[in-house]
This record gives structure tokens, C-alpha cells and sequence, in this order.
């Protein structure tokens, strides 16, 4: 392994996300790779860890992305955002249990991050258990909007209006 200046890492991730932005999953793909031969801290290991993990899910290659996002987990165990992605690629398979286990473990990381309670909800929701969904897609909402988000459509990222405004029509 060579060591690169801190300099060159950071413009090989800068590339790979704007790869995989560009929808480019291959060449992302492939600079993560290389990112992660690279003598590198845990932290950013971890870092480049999920966002290959995000560019294997683009490509669908769920259990590709699940290993990685388990790697991830190895260096960052308490991060809600692992936890999450985690949680919501269990959730697309309909391995819903997998799912609010890794949803509940995002929320005990950071509780009042909204994400990982807006796709609890969902999961509640798939599940039947409706009185589960409101509370989750409520607290979801309640942190979003203390913090100014999901305040109207245009504070929503676009990728999650359609689930934030079926929370909120949920929750009326």
C-alpha cells in the first residue's frame, strides 16, 4: 500500500460521489475500491464503506451493499445513518423484522434523527401495526420540523416527499 497526501484522497471521494451522482455506479464503484486499499483513518474507511454500500444498492446488488454496510458498522457501530441505510435496504427486501431491528437501533443512536423513525413507520405500517406507524411517522415529522425541515415541499428533499407526505396525510 502507498500513502497518498490527504489532499488526493479527498478529490478521489469528491470523484466517486460525483460519479455515482452522475449515476456512473461502475467508476464510483471502482474508486471506492481503490479508496479502500489506500492506508486510510476507521473513520473515513467507514465513510467510503457506506457510500460503496449506497453505490451497490443504485446497481441493486442488495447483499453486496448489506456486507459493506456491516463493515461499516465493524468501524462505526453507533452511527444512526449505517443503522438507517441498513434498516431501509432490510425494509426493500420485506425482511421487516431485520428492518425495525435496524431502524430502533438507528433511533437509539440519535433519537431524534427523523429518518430512521419515518421508515420505521413504513415498516410499522407494512406490518399492520398502525398505531406503531402514527407514533413513528409523528416523532419523524416533530424532530424534521423543530429543526425547520418538512416545514412545505420545497424544505423535503425531493427522494422523500412522497413518504414524508404520506406520513403527514397518515398522521391527520
Amino acid at each position: 500500500m502507498t500513502s497518498l497526501p490527504i489532499s488526493k484522497i479527498e478529490k478521489l471521494l469528491t470523484t466517486a460521489r460525483r460519479l455515482a451522482g452522475f449515476g456512473d455506479f461502475k467508476q464510483a464503484a471502482d474508486l471506492y475500491e481503490r479508496l479502500l486499499e489506500l492506508p486510510i483513518t476507521d473513520s473515513l474507511r467507514a465513510e467510503v464503506l457506506e457510500s460503496l454500500a449506497l453505490v451497490e444498492i443504485s446497481a441493486k446488488n442488495l447483499r453486496r451493499a448489506e456486507a459493506l454496510l456491516h463493515q461499516a458498522l465493524l468501524l462505526n457501530a453507533d452511527s444512526s445513518r449505517l443503522h438507517t441505510h441498513l434498516g431501509v435496504l432490510f425494509n426493500s427486501e420485506n425482511k421487516l423484522g431485520l428492518a425495525l431491528e435496524a431502524l430502533s437501533r438507528a433511533i437509539s443512536c440519535d433519537p431524534t434523527a427523523e429518518l430512521p423513525h419515518l421508515y420505521r413507520g413504513s415498516v410499522h405500517e407494512k406490518l399492520g401495526e398502525k398505531y406503531q406507524a402514527l407514533g413513528s411517522y409523528f416523532r419523524a415529522i416533530a424532530h424534521a420540523q423543530s429543526r425547520g425541515a418538512w416545514l412545505d415541499p420545497k424544505s423535503i428533499p425531493r427522494g422523500l416527499r412522497d413518504l414524508v407526505g404520506h406520513a403527514m396525510d397518515y398522521i391527520q
